[in-house]
């Protein structure tokens, strides 16, 4: 680490040890109190800040808890690294769909595996980006930059593209994220990003992602239809049920979960510290009544398919963000919920950087999980082949 986020989040770890009580007791703001039932271990909780590059932070967090869990110590990953890679390569993609593909700066957590077996890894101080010189990112310029760039490549004024245009896209990454150094000291030793990822022990092939719709054949794959997935990877689809064993058993078994989902819903109230889904509809209460449907334990609703799908279909489950699941816990009232790793940094809410996601409400609202193979009960695992 740097010395200034070393600092930093040695600071924002204390205050996280500090809170682990109170996160076991009443659920400020609100009149939960949710008690942990299994915690496992994370890294600090970093600030994505202005960018959208939270499927990067989320999946870089998953594999830094990877490592520990594999004894490897805390190892602050460059989550720009991946970010830069990631632009090349939709860059490549943009020009040659002819601009009809999304262009932003999402993305998803498969998108951290693929450049990690193709490119490799880096620590953070080996690469820190131009824009995290004080710690916090800001990409929108670039991606708006990048766009313009690309989008006159594609008008094709000379008549056919140069052989410069990927030059400049790099130009672009270069002043805007630093260039990508070909070696770089770790802790008294010299890697490139190859040698680096070998070094750390991790294979990307031991991870997959799921999901489960009803419109899609059960335990096979399909390209995931979320905007963010531009790389159009495949995805498996397991029953609902199949999506609870394999959460409940990945934490048993001590794998914490690359988790996207849809934080768009009433029921999100992050600076309360919980993400729940009473068993009321939305549509029939005033926005300023909603409050109390959120602060206040009450049962669950019971997800189905069925309306799982609904959702879907009428865009009301979208990609919206990417976090790490990384325990279990429960409220007063018997409810299951999840203890989410999010990455806006340890002063939005309660939890300093963590909340607390409703069984129901991770059922209803998921758009994929990740997860090491290993944490897949074997019944489900045998049905999909792996």
């Amino acid at each position: 680490m740097t010395a200034l986020r070393t600092i930093k989040y040695l600071f924002a770890g204390s205050l996280f040890l500090l809170s682990i009580p109170a996160m076991q007791a009443q659920v400020k703001g609100t009149k939960y109190a949710i008690k942990d039932i299994k915690r496992l271990d994370a890294s600090p909780v970093r600030d994505q800040y202005h960018s959208g590059t939270c499927w990067d932070f989320s999946t870089s967090s998953f594999l830094e808890s990877e490592l520990l869990r594999k004894g490897k110590g805390e190892i602050d990953l460059s989550e720009m690294f991946f970010v830069r890679k990631d632009y090349e390569e939709k860059a490549i993609w943009y020009v040659k769909m002819h601009g009809a593909m999304s262009w932003g700066q999402g993305g998803e957590a498969h998108d951290v595996l693929r450049i990690y077996k193709e490119y490799g890894a880096m620590p953070y101080d080996a690469y820190p980006g131009n824009f995290e010189l004080s710690g916090k990112p800001k990409l929108f310029e670039l991606e708006a930059v990048l766009k313009g760039l690309l989008d006159a490549v594609i008008k094709n004024p000379d008549g056919q593209l140069s052989p410069y245009w990927k030059d400049a896209v790099n130009g672009v990454l270069d002043a805007y994220l630093g260039k990508i150094p070909e070696k770089f000291p770790y802790k008294g030793k010299e890697y490139t990003a190859k040698t680096f990822a070998d070094m750390l022990g991790l294979d990307p092939d031991d991870y997959i992602e799921l999901t489960s719709v009803t419109d899609e054949p059960i335990y096979g794959q399909f390209v995931n239809y979320v905007t963010d997935n531009w790389h159009s990877d495949l995805i498996y689809n397991i029953p609902l049920e199949g999506i609870k064993d394999i959460l409940n058993n990945s934490i048993d078994k001590g794998y914490t979960i690359a988790w996207g989902a849809d934080v768009s819903e009433p029921g999100f109230a992050y600076k309360k510290g919980v993400a729940v889904l009473p068993d009321v509809n939305w549509d029939t209460i005033a926005k300023d009544k909603r409050d109390s449907f959120v602060d206040n334990p009450m049962k669950q609703m019971e997800v189905t398919p069925q309306w799982r799908q609904h959702e879907i279909d009428n865009y009301n489950t979208g990609d919206d963000h990417g976090m790490q699941i990384t325990g279990t816990a429960e409220d007063q009232l018997g409810n299951k919920f999840y203890t989410v790793k999010n990455s806006w940094g340890t002063k939005m809410s309660n939890y300093k950087g963590y909340f607390y996601a409703s069984e129901s409400y991770v059922l209803a609202k998921t758009t994929a999980i990740m997860v090491n193979k290993k944490a897949i009960p074997r019944e489900i695992a045998r049905k999909l082949g792996i």
